[in-house]
């Protein structure tokens, strides 16, 4: 994973135009500012070093740039913070982006490796524990506990929420991210009920014995 985090070249270009208006060039100078006192850059374009993601914001770099640089985490680089990931899937409208973003969130090596022993148990016992508070926490489940919240305010907007983070969810189709969406779906409840049976359906025509991927959602019929 790439540690380095270049200057954007459009702060560059603001910074020593002398053309642009002066509110828009002291906008610039101010970014480039607090570029320097976040990262302590030395010269201008000057690569920083991240180790941790508590001083980074999601303008700093392109959606598909952040993207760019989950996707090559490897077991030492930590995870994005719930907050980053955040700001950037809601920034985003674009299905095929936030999909990468899901995948390469709910892939990170780390997340792996705290699922593995869920996800090693016998089959019926992992059907009968998929209350979502039995999992991991990660992203994927706070963004379902985020949506959690809003039913209680607005059911209609939450279980439009739901079923679009359930179905990216389930496109990326790894062990962790389906057992996110049949905990997601478990509970009893109306705003759920369209997520439910897409997943469940899907599960029937791909799975039809719940003994694969589908074992999440054995306890779910």
């Amino acid at each position: 994973m790439s540690k380095e985090l270049f200057l954007a070249r459009s702060v560059l270009d603001a910074v020593f135009d002398p053309y642009l208006p002066r509110p828009s060039a002291e906008a610039a100078a101010g970014e480039w500012s607090d570029l320097e006192l976040r990262f302590g850059s030395r010269e201008a374009g000057m690569p920083i070093d991240i180790n941790g993601y508590e001083a980074v914001r999601a303008l700093d770099l392109t959606p598909t740039a952040w993207i760019g640089l989950f996707e090559r985490a490897e077991l030492r680089d930590p995870e994005p913070p719930n907050r980053l990931l955040d700001e950037i899937y809601d920034a985003v409208p674009d299905e095929v982006v936030r999909l990468r973003l899901v995948s390469a969130a709910m892939t990170h090596p780390r997340l792996a490796e705290r699922f593995s022993p869920i996800l090693r148990t016998e089959v019926s016992a992992v059907s009968r524990a998929m209350d979502l508070e039995q999992l991991p926490r990660c992203w994927g489940r706070h963004r379902i506990e985020r949506i959690q919240g809003e039913a209680r305010e607005n059911p209609r907007s939450a279980s439009d929420q739901l079923e679009v983070f359930g179905l990216l969810l389930l496109q990326v189709g790894t062990d962790e991210a389906i057992a996110l969406t049949a905990a997601a779906v478990k509970p009893h409840e109306q705003w759920r009920e369209s997520l439910r049976r897409l997943a469940l359906n899907l599960v029937r025509n791909l799975d039809p014995n719940f003994t694969g991927f589908g074992r999440f959602f054995a306890a779910i019929e």
